[in-house]
């Protein structure tokens, strides 16, 4: 809960335009994989790591996945 108050306070508190960070914030405390579990809370709750910029970008291409299968 400390590491979520620091990020939202240093980048959400600080920043004028505050709105534009919080769903990165989001995505980036989603995908941080926790030495508790071994696994992101993304991959926790749907199985898979989510996508990157460069799956979107480049869909036909194929991307090594590191996720635990």
């Amino acid at each position: 809960m400390k590491r979520i108050k620091n990020l939202l306070h240093r980048h959400c508190v600080l920043m004028r335009n505050w709105h534009k960070s919080v769903a990165l914030l989001q995505f980036a405390l989603n995908t941080v994989i926790h030495t508790s579990t071994g696994c992101s809370p993304y991959f926790a709750l749907f199985g898979h790591e989510p996508l990157g910029i460069a799956e979107l970008e480049f869909p036909h291409l194929e991307f090594t996945n590191n996720s635990k299968s």
